[in-house]
């Protein structure tokens, strides 16, 4: 019928509502973007090697809650830069023969929204219980462009980490139509 919109649900938010959170919910002890979908896929080369690849962004405090094991780079120090980016143990052994190795050398993502060269200061060990699995971890820096933090942008999961002895069902309430406080014609 008219009027009518589809609907779908992904965990997707605006850009930027992960940092607005904490800045109107004092029950928010700290919040942390991630940006990955089934789209973000690209052909990554190093050393004349070229695979196909699935990439994800993901900010500062990811490692605080996502078990993510490195095998090589230090995880709490990581990312430093904007391009800097951790690789999958196979990917790793695919371009440089050990994780080891792969450590301080460039890999390039050729195709995909987000095509350039990228350092590695990681090599990760997939987790089996991962439901959306990744082969680049990268800084959601190179995702958050001005255009992309604008309010009409989505495509970020933002993670709330709440304070300790925070009641869910009452923050949960107040959530519910917190967007409509934001922007009133706001209906998705």
């Amino acid at each position: 019928p008219s009027g009518t919109y589809p609907t779908n649900v992904d965990g997707s938010t605006p850009n930027p509502l992960f940092k607005r959170l904490p800045e109107d919910f004092p029950e928010i002890q700290y919040s942390f973007p991630e940006a990955g979908n089934q789209e973000y896929r690209g052909v990554f080369s190093a050393n004349e090697k070229t695979i196909r690849g699935q990439y994800q962004f993901i900010g500062e405090g990811f490692f605080n809650v996502f078990p993510v094991t490195f095998l090589q780079g230090n995880k709490q120090a990581f990312p430093t830069d904007k391009n800097d980016v951790a690789i999958s143990e196979s990917m790793a052994k695919t371009f440089f023969g050990t994780p080891e190795n792969a450590i301080g050398e460039l890999i390039e993502l050729k195709g995909g929204y987000y095509p350039g060269s990228y350092l590695v200061k990681g090599v990760f060990e997939p987790n089996p219980q991962n439901s959306d699995p990744n082969d680049v971890l990268m800084n959601y820096e190179v995702f958050a462009t001005d255009e992309m933090m604008e309010w009409y942008n989505s495509g970020t999961q933002p993670h709330l980490v709440l304070k300790e002895g925070v009641d869910l069902a009452a923050f949960n309430k107040k959530l519910s139509d917190y967007l409509t406080t934001l922007s009133p014609n706001w209906k998705d």
